[in-house]
This record gives structure tokens, C-alpha cells and sequence, in this order.
């Protein structure tokens, strides 16, 4: 009667298991999620962490409004152009990682001055191309911003 009462238990998920076991595909993707993009500019090389998404927006539409802005040129639209220029240089800046102990600790202190404020128009089109082209993080719920394909699928227009 014993015998009867006893359960066997089942056996070991593995052991169950049949054929190889499945491999992880894109373990580098998501090593890189939050790994710095390096980059030269004016002598210097710079990292780049994932940039958050607000500031990203932030950096989209001072680049759009500074890309309408750029084709017609009159003495009242030059403060607006410079201005858009002006916040995309801050927005790049505070999103920029020196590299180097002692630059990385300046730039901890807010002590080093923005390299990108005397950037040249063009370069600043380059340099915000490359930062929206660089991944992006978000957390929580965001509400009242564009979602992130909405934004890339603009730059793409």
C-alpha cells in the first residue's frame, strides 16, 4: 500500500529538455545599451553615454527650429537662429563626456568651459545629427512627448 501512496517526482526541467539549448543572439546588443560612443572633435575626444530622452527632444527641436529658421535670414529672425544654435551647444555639452581623469573630474565640477559654444553652424548641424543619431533612454511613463519613432521617422522626412 506504501508503494501505491508514494509520488514520484517529476523529472529535472533539464533532463526533459530536448536537443541543444537555445542560445542568447543579441547579448552584445544589450551589453552596448548603455556603453559611450566615442567621437573627435576639434583635438579632443569626447564620449557620448545614451542620452535621455527629454534632452533629446529638447535638442530635436532646437535643431528643427534653427533647419526652418536657416533659409530665410532677416535681422529679426537672427536672435531665434542664435538662440536655437545657443541651446543645442548647451544640450550637446551637458550630454558630452570628457575623457581623461582630470577633464572627466573638471567636467564633474562644472569648472570646464563648453567647447562646442564657438562651433561653427555647420558643425553644430553635424554634431546634433550624430547626438540624435545616438541611442536614447527613458524612464517612467513620458507623457506629452513624441514617441521615439515619431521623432526619428521626422528626421527621416
Amino acid at each position: 500500500m506504501r508503494e501505491s501512496a508514494a509520488v514520484k517526482s517529476p523529472p529535472p526541467a533539464q533532463a526533459m529538455a530536448e536537443g541543444p539549448q537555445p542560445r542568447p543572439l543579441n547579448v552584445q546588443a544589450v551589453l552596448d545599451l548603455g556603453a559611450l560612443s566615442y567621437f573627435h572633435w576639434r583635438g579632443r575626444s569626447y564620449g557620448v553615454p545614451p542620452m535621455p530622452w527629454k534632452m533629446g527632444a529638447r535638442l530635436m527641436d532646437a535643431y528643427l527650429e534653427a533647419k526652418a529658421l536657416g533659409n530665410d535670414m532677416t535681422r529679426e529672425v537672427l536672435p531665434i537662429y542664435y538662440g536655437a544654435l545657443h541651446r543645442m551647444a548647451g544640450i550637446i555639452w551637458r550630454s558630452t563626456r570628457p575623457t581623461g581623469r582630470i577633464a572627466r573630474v573638471i567636467h564633474w565640477l562644472h569648472l570646464s568651459r563648453n567647447p562646442f559654444r564657438k562651433a561653427t553652424e555647420a558643425e553644430m548641424a553635424e554634431l546634433a545629427i550624430f547626438y540624435l543619431g545616438r541611442r536614447m533612454r527613458t524612464s517612467g511613463i513620458i507623457s506629452g512627448i513624441r514617441t521615439p519613432g515619431s521623432v526619428s521617422r521626422s528626421l527621416m522626412t
